[in-house]
């Protein structure tokens, strides 16, 4: 069943995401063309495991981050929870993992180049290698992953630090003790297309 009060609190998360992110200094090519509104399309709220360690996000985040990531918890019921990855996926992988989208081609705020949501991972998940044709900027919201970039190797960032990905370089994340909610922002022309592993 389709939730149609939750399309203004969606509205006023992506509005609360924009300017996080030009307070950030991201990139004002990334953000071309956001959508300003007022209301979201209705949406079909699901829920995933992942998502009871949203108590444990306000923990481990920093003061720049510390506002957007509260205020997506508060509309957390409101947000189709998905996952990209399944084939092939252990059971403990599938349950400290999800994404939502607010902005984009599957999103309550339709957007055609331009995407944006949110990524939760559990404590000692690894998020595995993959690329795709998009441009990324990842914001990590709440707690101090470690994100691998091409053959870096894996680097601690801590919340409020921008990641940037080109389009395919190959990128991976894991967690240590803390969970992972980070702010993702995908740009191009095949937003609809699965990330590749690998």
């Amino acid at each position: 069943m389709s939730d149609t009060t939750g399309n203004k609190a969606v509205a006023k998360l992506a509005a609360a995401t924009l300017r996080l992110l030009r307070h950030l200094g991201a990139p004002k090519a990334l953000l071309a063309g956001w959508p300003e509104v007022e209301y979201g399309l209705p949406c079909s709220p699901r829920p995933l495991p992942v998502l009871h360690y949203l108590p444990r996000v306000m923990t481990c985040t920093a003061p720049a981050t510390e506002s957007l990531a509260a205020q997506m918890i508060a509309e957390v019921a409101k947000l189709d929870w998905r996952q990209s990855f399944t084939a092939g996926m252990s059971d403990g992988f599938l349950a400290n993992y999800g994404w939502t989208e607010i902005i984009g081609p599957r999103g309550p705020i339709v957007a055609d180049r331009l995407a944006c949501g949110f990524l939760l991972l559990g404590p000692r998940t690894a998020f595995p290698s993959h690329r795709h044709a998009a441009e990324e900027l990842y914001v990590p919201l709440a707690g101090t992953a470690f994100w691998q970039r091409g053959r870096r190797p894996y680097a601690p960032c801590p919340p409020g630090q921008m990641l940037h990905h080109s389009p395919w370089l190959p990128h991976a994340v894991r967690t240590a003790d803390e969970p992972l909610l980070a702010l993702y922002v995908w740009r191009g022309d095949a937003l609809m297309h699965a990330p590749l592993l690998g």
